[in-house]
């Protein structure tokens, strides 16, 4: 992981964790809960420049966030997407939708949404970081 850094866009976010291959990154949004998930691998803009064992490591984080996501605020659907049109570091997009979401059905990505106040916005951080945290040692020990 030796020469990684978030690039701007994505330094700016509260950090939940690091898990193996990525850092768990909590986009403050009142509309929905949203997490990313940054590869710490410097130089990647894009899946398929992943090792294939990185692709893998990826997939399972994307599996393991977007069940603690959905588990935990009873969302009815889990979005995930990488599209790095504006942002040039990989990174993942998990996103909470629930049918009582302000944009249900329509996608949200170009919708304006509310950012959490600062004292949610840490609580949720907080309580994301217990949840990740629990879930990485049940998987790969402390």
């Amino acid at each position: 992981m030796d020469g990684f850094i978030l690039v701007p866009d994505l330094a700016r976010k509260a950090v939940v964790i690091d898990w193996p291959l990525s850092r768990v990154l909590l986009q403050s949004s009142r509309d929905f809960p949203w997490i990313l998930l940054v590869p710490r691998l410097p130089g990647i803009s894009q899946i398929h420049e992943l090792a294939e064992q990185e692709q893998g490591q990826l997939v399972r984080e994307i599996s393991s966030a977007s069940r603690l996501m959905l588990t935990h605020f009873s969302c009815d659907r889990v979005n995930v997407a990488a599209m790095g049109n504006k942002v040039p570091q990989l990174h993942v997009h998990i996103v909470c939708r629930d049918r009582e979401d302000p944009y249900w059905p329509e996608v949200m990505w170009h919708q304006p949404y509310v950012p959490l106040e600062a004292e949610a916005l840490e609580q949720r951080r907080q309580q994301l970081s217990a949840l990740f945290r629990l879930e990485h040692c049940r998987r790969d020990g402390p």
